[in-house]
C-alpha cells in the first residue's frame, strides 16, 4: 500500500495509543506528581514572598515544558523499538506513511496534550492543597508561565521575529523526528548536542562582524530586520523538509532486526 488513507491512519494510531497507554498513563502521573511536588517545594521555601515563588515556579515550568516536549519527539521509534511491538506494527493493514504519520501524531500532539494536562492538574492541586492547609491564595502559576513563554520586545518586529520563531520551532521539532527515527539509543542527548553547537559556532563566526538579526540601526535611527533573517528562514524551510523526508525514508527501511545503535545503516546501501 502506497496511498494515504485517513481511516487506516486513524485504526493505525489507535493501534499506537492502546498498546502504549499505560507507558503514557506512567510518564503523565509521574510527570504530574512532579510538577505538584516541584511548586510545593517553591512556595514552602518563599512562603513570604508569593510573587518571587510564581515566578520561580513559572521558569521550572517552562524548563518542563521544552526539555518534556524535545524528549518526546525524540522518542518517535523508542515505542515500537521492542521486538514483540515491533513485529505487530509492521504487520499492520497499513502503508508506511500512514505508519510514520501515526508515530509522528502520537510524540507531537499526544504527548503535547499529556505534558500539558499534568503541568495544569499538577499547578490545580498544589492551589488546592496550598489554599486548604495554609491558606494561601489562589494564584495560578500559568498566566506567568505563559508570559515567560511569550518572547518581549514585538512591537515594531512582531511579524519577522513570530515567523523566524515559528519555522526554528518546525526545524527544531524536525531534527528530533529525524534523531528518533534514525538513533535507537541517546537520540535526545545527539540532538542536543547538535542544536547547541550550531547557534555556538554560529555566534563565533558573525560576532567580529557585530552583526545583529532583529536590532540593527540605520543612520536616521530606525530599526529594522537584518535580511539575513529571511534567508535564515528560507534554511529553516528546506532543512526542515529534508529532515521530515530523510526520517520517513529511513523509516521505510526499518526491520524487524535492527542495528544495535540505529534503526537503519545509512552505510549499507
Amino acid at each position: 500500500m502506497n496511498s494515504f488513507n485517513f481511516n487506516r491512519f486513524c485504526h493505525t494510531l489507535r493501534w499506537v495509543l492502546s498498546v502504549n497507554f499505560r507507558n503514557m498513563m506512567f510518564w503523565t502521573l509521574g510527570s504530574f506528581v512532579g510538577v505538584f511536588l516541584g511548586e510545593m517545594a517553591v512556595f514552602g521555601i518563599f512562603s513570604q514572598l508569593p510573587e518571587k515563588s510564581v515566578n520561580i515556579a513559572a521558569s521550572f515550568g517552562v524548563i518542563f515544558i521544552v526539555i518534556g516536549l524535545l524528549a518526546c519527539f525524540s522518542s518517535v521509534m523508542s515505542d515500537v523499538n521492542k521486538k514483540t511491538k515491533r513485529t505487530a506494527f509492521l504487520m499492520l493493514p497499513a502503508s508506511n506513511l500512514e505508519k510514520f504519520l501515526s508515530l509522528v501524531f502520537y510524540v507531537t500532539v499526544v504527548w503535547t496534550a499529556c505534558v500539558i494536562v499534568s503541568l495544569v492538574a499538577g499547578d490545580f492541586l498544589r492551589m488546592a492543597v496550598r489554599a486548604v492547609f495554609y491558606g494561601d491564595e489562589w494564584v495560578s502559576v500559568l498566566p506567568q508561565l505563559m508570559r515567560d513563554i511569550q518572547p518581549d520586545g514585538f512591537a515594531r518586529l512582531w511579524l519577522p521575529e513570530m515567523l523566524f520563531l515559528l519555522l526554528l520551532n518546525v526545524f527544531t521539532h524536525s531534527m528530533y523526528i529525524l534523531g528518533g527515527t534514525w538513533l535507537r539509543k541517546y537520540a535526545f542527548v545527539c540532538v542536543s548536542i547538535v542544536l547547541i553547537a550550531i547557534p555556538v559556532i554560529m555566534s563565533y563566526a558573525i560576532s567580529p562582524a557585530h552583526i545583529s538579526l532583529f536590532s540593527w540601526q540605520d543612520a536616521h535611527g530606525g530599526h529594522y530586520v537584518n535580511p539575513i533573517v529571511y534567508v535564515i528562514d528560507v534554511a529553516f524551510v528546506v532543512l526542515s523538509c529534508l529532515n521530515y523526508w530523510a526520517s520517513f525514508q529511513i523509516f521505510k527501511h526499518f526491520e524487524l532486526i535492527t542495528n544495535k545503535w540505529t534503526n537503519y545503516d545509512i552505510f549499507k546501501r
